[in-house]
């Protein structure tokens, strides 16, 4: 298991929870760049983005 984290704000923490289950984050999804590659939260960022 990986000791070092990615600091996120709670929105994008809770979307990928959302998407991914612990065996796919550790396998995965286990770095910045293979999340924010993936489509859906790419979509997410871009939405997310836009808030106030």
């Amino acid at each position: 298991m990986r000791e070092e984290g990615i600091l996120l704000c709670k929105d994008c923490h809770n979307k990928i929870h959302e998407l991914f289950d612990e065996k796919q984050l550790g396998r995965d999804y286990n770095n910045l760049e293979t999340i924010m590659a993936d489509p859906q939260m790419i979509k997410f960022i871009q939405w997310i983005r836009k808030q106030k």
